[in-house]
């Protein structure tokens, strides 16, 4: 399964107001971090996307963990 899809269908749930989190949720400040710096850069050279946390340091795992339970 291409990350794209887990993402656009997360994307689209949140969208939609159909996935909320609790305010209580365990590690969402990381989960809401990871979502923010989740990003959809394109290879210049193939025009290609690749969907990935942004900047070195960072993890995308609890978003597409969610991404895969909403798929």
């Amino acid at each position: 399964m291409p990350k794209r899809e887990l993402i656009r269908t997360a994307v689209a749930l949140l969208e939609s107001g159909l996935l909320r989190c609790p305010a209580k949720l365990p590690c969402l400040a990381e989960f809401t971090e990871e979502l923010l710096n989740f990003g959809v850069p394109i290879n210049q050279r193939t025009g290609r996307d690749f969907y990935d946390a942004r900047g070195g340091a960072k993890h995308d795992d609890l978003a597409l963990a969610v991404s895969l339970a909403c798929w």
